[in-house]
């Protein structure tokens, strides 16, 4: 995903980074702001020991 973006890090290195909890919450804005709605993964709804 790195090489093929130019990105600095990947999409699961970046939800590690800032948090699941957070990575969800911003998914769920996303979701309430597009139609027709996106929703999360349900795996980022699951705790994270």
């Amino acid at each position: 995903m790195m090489l093929g973006s130019g990105a600095l890090m990947g999409p699961f290195t970046l939800a590690d980074l800032i948090g699941l909890d957070v990575a969800h919450a911003m998914s769920r804005t996303v979701d309430d702001d597009l139609q027709p709605p996106l929703r999360p993964h349900p795996v980022l709804r699951r705790p994270v020991g």
